[in-house]
């Protein structure tokens, strides 16, 4: 019997309280199960796949997998004593059992419309109801492929659909290359940190502008993929992308240097019992040794790397006697939230203003299509050629206004221009 049918009673009765009187519908453990394997096994983005340890965590939460199911994660009470939340009312299944609706045979356009009715009742604003959307699609896709349903969620709430329930997500915000003075100063105040983690710090501070590397792929490096003659004699990363894609992401020897540093300083994974998942023999999984671990030896996420650029970006004083330490504080200062893409952009931005090709590029940060690495270069050469730059200097050249006086000279009265427009 698989870890998922072994917890799903309990969990259910614990974390869809709605059922206590009801019992559990057949269909929720098995579909509990197909989830729980999607998720930990197979989905791109799972915690197994290298993907987003996050999105894996929001498809759970939209979907409505109990905690205690979701085995990828740590455990349920945390170091604080403080539980996480379980499965919230509009979550998909959960939904689905409380109104004994069969996801696999029974959702229909109207079923449908009726469960985003009642994620705005239960609060839900329209970019949380655009990603619940998006994750119950992709759970129907991943059902259809199983052949466990026919059911495609998108024909029930199709665009227009979403358009009128004013189901839309925010515009993603620009990510702007971080300037390389704000890179060389995030550099100075790892290097300064005084943290156990420094040597560490100082790894991800330099190995995601040096490489290119997205923050999800540097979590999921393992030691064995530290090659020091890697092909060709190269130090080298084997890098999984994008998509379970491979490539391999030379290192010069002052990175190589800055890894041998932090190995003595890392701490070792806990190798203790796991939870098993289904097809596991015994509770012993294989556990991949990662090449970057907490103070407690666990395989950091991407939230932990933007945290430490975060915290590195506010070290600085910039009152410090030591000029390179204030100026490298001014210059965080201006530069804004420094998360780990902005650095991804300053790779392919230098590489770029370096002389590298496109292509070359491209393969450096493992795009599949040179559109992608175009769309990172091409705002900033066309903020650099922008008529404004040009028209505004020649409208001040020849004209120096540093020298008048802004105090002390007579001017004619002229109308109230608030009495005058009004």
């Amino acid at each position: 019997m698989s870890t998922s049918l072994v917890l799903a009673e309990p969990a259910f009765m614990q974390e869809y309280p709605e059922l206590r009187n009801t019992g559990v519908p057949d269909w929720l453990p098995f579909a509990m199960e197909q989830t729980v394997k999607w998720l930990t096994l197979s989905y791109e983005g799972s915690h197994s796949k290298g993907g987003s340890e996050n999105t894996t965590k929001n498809y759970a939460i939209d979907l409505g997998v109990p905690r205690a199911m979701q085995t990828w994660r740590e455990p349920v009470t945390g170091n604080r004593g403080r539980r996480s939340p379980g499965p919230r009312p509009q979550s998909f299944l959960r939904w689905c059992a409380a109104a004994d609706v069969n996801p696999f045979t029974d959702v229909d356009v109207d079923l449908a419309h009726a469960w985003t009715r009642y994620s705005r009742f239960c609060g839900d604003a329209d970019t949380t109801l655009h990603r619940r959307v998006g994750s119950i699609s992709a759970w129907y896709s991943a059902m259809r492929r199983r052949e466990h349903t026919t059911t495609v969620f998108a024909d029930l709430i199709t665009r227009q659909d979403r358009e009128n329930l004013g189901i839309t997500a925010d515009p993603a915000s620009p990510t702007v290359a971080a300037p390389l003075a704000a890179v060389q100063a995030v550099q100075v105040a790892a290097l300064l940190d005084p943290s156990p983690l420094r040597t560490r710090n100082r790894v991800i501070a330099e190995l995601l502008p040096g490489t290119g590397l997205r923050a999800a792929e540097l979590c999921n490096l393992d030691l064995d993929d530290l090659h020091r003659p890697g092909p060709g004699g190269v130090p080298a990363l084997y890098v999984r992308g994008k998509g379970d894609k491979y490539r391999w992401v030379a290192l010069d020897d002052h990175e190589l240097a800055l890894i041998d540093d932090y190995l003595p300083d890392r701490v070792p994974p806990d190798t203790g019992a796991d939870v098993a998942l289904a097809g596991q023999v015994g509770n012993r999984p294989a556990l991949a040794q990662p090449l970057l671990t907490s103070s407690t030896g666990r395989r950091l996420s991407t939230q932990a790397i933007t945290s430490v650029l975060n915290r590195l970006s506010g070290l600085l004083d910039p009152d410090s006697d030591h000029p390179v330490v204030a100026e490298a504080a001014l210059v965080l200062a201006d530069a804004g939230r420094l998360h780990p893409h902005r650095l991804r952009h300053a790779h392919a931005q230098e590489a770029h203003d370096a002389g590298a090709s496109l292509n070359r590029i491209r393969l450096q940060l493992g795009h599949a299509s040179l559109a992608t690495t175009q769309l990172y270069l091409d705002n900033s050469a066309n903020l650099r050629k922008s008529t404004s730059v040009v028209v505004s200097r020649l409208i001040r050249e020849g004209v120096d206004l540093s020298t008048l006086p802004t105090d002390g000279i007579r001017l004619r009265d002229l109308p109230d221009l608030e009495h005058q427009e009004s």
